[in-house]
């Protein structure tokens, strides 16, 4: 018996000691991995937080002249901690850090209870940062994966409270922190919202401010006032625990109503014109394409990639050729270049204010197609009516924004290296970040997917040659749904055998399918169509009609280019790029998109391929019968073309995509809705040609 207990009490010890020595083994890797992370934070010690440090990031041409530049300069204005009301610091500490004054950097007992509630909810939320290391995430660049990122923090938060008084780290993050809309810094909000100085601020107000920080969509001042000011009434109730405020202070700013006061520069905010200048097309994709590419290789949030963009003073040289882009702008935006009989307006229109018993109102209708002008004031009248919206109402803001119809689209590629050299990205007057539907705009390619869906592949894979013979005679193809699908040719004939390369100048529907179906296969007429380029196939897409360009929901002008540009390129993509590198203020290079990942660069097709693809898509332009032709070569005559036009069901939507020895341009119109036009409309050529034509002046005629 004694044995036993022996042996009992031995086991235990032995696997108590086991789990003490894994647990020390464990204890021991993580002060480890700890250390080695800490070990390589960045230095501090000239981290200069006393001052803003902001520039503006310059954009300049191929030809090195500066186009533009971003700039947050009319949102950040900087202000003193000794400027700004005693009662209005104390609301945004009671909101951000509650123990600001009493922790070294790091709040123990608040990371413990972000611990606490993450292993609760299952769910891993940050919930612990301080103000100090809000100020580090702003003022730092941390690397590593997000564990190691929050360490370094922790630890540069400690000893950057050595470094500076607890009132320089506010500073910092009073000027620092975001208000929505691009808004950066408390007196930039101040401005914004009230029309004051943050100096002037009451403590309401600069509660209904600091609320922001937290949420700024939902807490909204205007759309949201009523969140705004239930956060607004809890933060009172904490500052009076807290003594900051005593009950009396409490229940007379409770008196308040804030909302009431909300000056001209909401309403700026209201009608959706940021303070900063309404850019160009091309910038707002370049800025987009920055800021993604920023999130992509530095890991980091798209609110810190905003402020690099911003306030870093970046160089940023991107691909635009000024007078390729003044041409394309110079035939596009001309009245004359589209047909009278087409003519409607897209009308957006927006109002917001104040109804007559005190609750507010934000109403908004777009994409509203309009025969003519004289349609408005009814428009007008019609959606007022429907919104309830009339006397004794006080309106803040009232925005019409009005575009021509139908609207249009140009882009121009150096195929070569996949630097977008131009981009029109609408007609009508442009506004703040307004749709581009060179980037954005998802329409039906119409017969240009004939090439990349069925005819490219095949040649690929070697199913057929230029010389392949196929039948026109009409066929219907069994489809897994059950039934049917029977393709059609758009003149309606279906007599005699084309060979490939007619059968792409004449847009045979018919082939075209049957080159898909039985030569190609939906799967990797799809694997193809994905390597080529395009982001916004979906899997209902993979369908018959791929070979003719149905699809669910359609293809931006810039994808489609690039697609082309692969077949121009030797069978080669090159993502489009609209900048070659971005270096910050001192020039070290932070983005590089003429080689690695960011140019995204693959073979797609075999030079063989992509050679016979380019002949005979020149016949598209030149061939005996080609349809195209005539309309393109009236305005460019010598220089060698190949392209493929490209017409929607029932032309509501009209392209022409195509290349010569310099560059690919794809041109797209159509109405915003999208409406039918008449079948006879090839005015989309004629841009397409003139543009062409001039861009190439003075450049020598060559093959491909």
């Amino acid at each position: 018996m004694e044995r036993t207990k022996s042996k009992k009490t031995k086991t235990r010890r032995v696997l108590v000691s086991i789990v003490l020595g894994g647990l020390l083994l464990i204890l021991i890797g993580i002060i480890v991995y700890v250390a080695k992370t800490i070990s390589k934070a960045p230095d501090i010690s000239e981290v200069n937080i006393t001052q803003p440090i902001k520039a503006n990031s310059i954009i300049y041409d191929v030809l090195g002249e500066k186009i533009d530049e971003f700039s947050a300069a009319d949102n950040r204005s900087y202000i003193g901690i000794e400027e700004i009301p005693t009662s209005v610091i104390q609301a945004v500490i009671t909101i951000e850090d509650s123990r600001f004054y009493e922790h070294h950097g790091i709040d123990i007992r608040k990371i413990l209870g972000a611990v606490v509630n993450n292993f609760s909810s299952g769910s891993l939320s940050d919930g612990a940062s301080t103000i100090t290391q809000q100020v580090i995430k702003d003022a730092v660049a941390l690397e590593g994966n997000s564990l190691e990122k929050k360490i370094q923090e922790q630890y540069l938060a400690i000893k950057f409270e050595q470094l500076y008084s607890k009132d320089t780290i506010l500073e910092y993050y009073l000027n620092s922190m975001g208000f929505g809309a691009d808004i950066v810094g408390i007196e930039a909000a101040a401005n914004q919202y009230y029309g004051k100085s943050a100096s002037e601020l009451s403590l309401v107000e600069g509660a209904t401010l600091a609320v922001l920080t937290e949420r700024p969509t939902y807490y909204s001042l205007y759309t949201h006032p009523e969140n705004n000011w239930e956060k607004v009434k809890q933060v009172l109730e904490q500052m009076e625990k807290a003594g900051y405020l005593t009950a009396e202070e409490k229940e007379q700013a409770l008196l308040e109503k804030p909302y009431e006061r909300l000056g001209e520069g909401l309403q700026q905010l209201l009608e959706g014109a940021p303070k900063e200048a309404i850019q160009s097309y091309f910038v707002d994709a370049l800025y987009k394409q920055i800021l993604e590419d920023l999130q992509t290789v530095y890991n980091i949030s798209e609110i810190e990639a905003k402020a690099k963009i911003y306030s870093d003073g970046l160089q940023i040289e991107s691909t635009l050729d000024s007078r390729v882009q003044s041409i394309v702008e110079k035939y596009m935006a001309d009245e004359s270049n589209y047909p009278e009989s087409l003519y409607k307006i897209q009308v957006e229109y927006s109002i917001a204010g104040v109804k007559a018993n005190g609750t507010m109102f934000d109403k908004k209708v777009q994409s509203i197609i309009l025969n003519s002008q004289e349609d408005i004031p009814a428009f007008k009248e019609k959606q007022l009516e429907k919104w309830h919206i009339g006397q004794g109402d006080t309106i803040v803001s009232e925005n019409l924004i009005t575009m021509p119809q139908p609207q249009s689209a140009f882009v121009v590629t150096d195929y070569k290296t996949g630097a977008v050299k131009a981009l029109y990205g609408g007609r009508g007057e442009k506004y703040y970040h307004g749709f581009n539907y060179a980037t954005q705009a998802k329409r039906m390619p119409g017969s240009t997917f004939k090439v990349l869906a069925a005819y490219a592949p095949a040649l690929n894979e070697g199913k057929i040659t230029p010389d392949t013979v196929i039948s026109n005679e009409k066929v219907s193809f069994t489809i897994e749904e059950g039934g049917s699908w029977t393709p059609l040719n758009w003149n309606g004939q279906y007599q005699g055998s084309y060979t490939i390369t007619q059968a792409i100048a004449n847009s045979m529907n018919v082939i075209a399918a049957k080159v898909l179906v039985e030569q190609v296969g939906i799967d990797k007429s799809f694997e193809y169509l994905k390597e080529f380029g395009f982001t916004t196939l979906r899997e209902e897409d993979k369908t018959y009609a791929l070979s003719m360009g149905g699809l669910t929901d359609g293809v931006t002008p810039l994808e489609l280019t690039a697609a082309y540009a692969t077949i121009a390129n030797e069978g080669t993509y090159l993502a489009p790029s609209f900048y070659t590198v971005v270096k910050d203020r001192e020039g070290n290079i932070l983005l590089d998109r003429t080689q690695g990942e960011l140019q995204n660069s693959h073979q797609v097709l075999s030079q063989e391929a992509a050679g016979q693809l380019t002949t005979m898509l020149c016949e598209v332009v030149d061939g005996p019968s080609a349809h195209t032709g005539g309309k393109i070569r009236n305005h460019f005559k010598q220089m060698p073309i190949a392209g493929k036009t490209g017409t929607a069901s029932n032309n509501t939507d009209l392209l022409f995509v195509g290349y010569t020895p310099y560059y690919a341009a794809t041109i797209w119109t159509g109405y915003s809705n999208p409406d039918a036009m008449p079948r006879s409309n090839n005015y989309h050529l004629d841009l397409w040609a003139k543009i062409m034509n001039e861009i190439h002046q003075g450049e020598e005629i060559k093959k491909f």
